[in-house]
């Protein structure tokens, strides 16, 4: 867990999804390599991943969507198309979009009539 906390630490501080100099195919991998870590059961993974994505929660522990990071919306909403769309080998791996998605969704309640329009 603590390569993992480190590695997330790591990419708050040096690799900025929004701008920067990755191409948006580049942002879709590391985010979905991101959202398949917050199936973990440490709480602390998570923050640092909604960190990481969205930056500082607010006081009601959500995170806002401005125009400056709205592109965070596309790469999200690219990243789950991309993990939806991997042919799965098993039983288990064919679970794994679903779960991902609904613990995503649980959290972030209020993400989802962003991300469908």
């Amino acid at each position: 867990m603590l390569v993992k906390k480190n590695i997330i630490d790591f990419m708050i501080t040096h690799i900025r999804l929004v701008g920067g100099p990755f191409s948006l195919e580049d942002k879709c991998v590391l985010v979905q390599a991101a959202l398949k870590l917050i199936l973990c059961t440490d709480p602390t993974i998570f923050r640092r991943i909604n960190t990481w994505l969205f930056g500082i929660h607010d006081e009601e522990n959500k995170y806002t969507i401005t125009e400056e990071n709205s592109e965070i919306l596309e790469i999200l909403t690219e990243s789950f198309k991309n993990i939806f769309s991997t042919i799965p080998s098993d039983s288990i791996s064919a679970m794994l979009p679903i779960k991902v998605l609904q613990v995503f969704f649980i959290n972030h309640d209020y993400f989802i009539s962003l991300m469908m329009k």
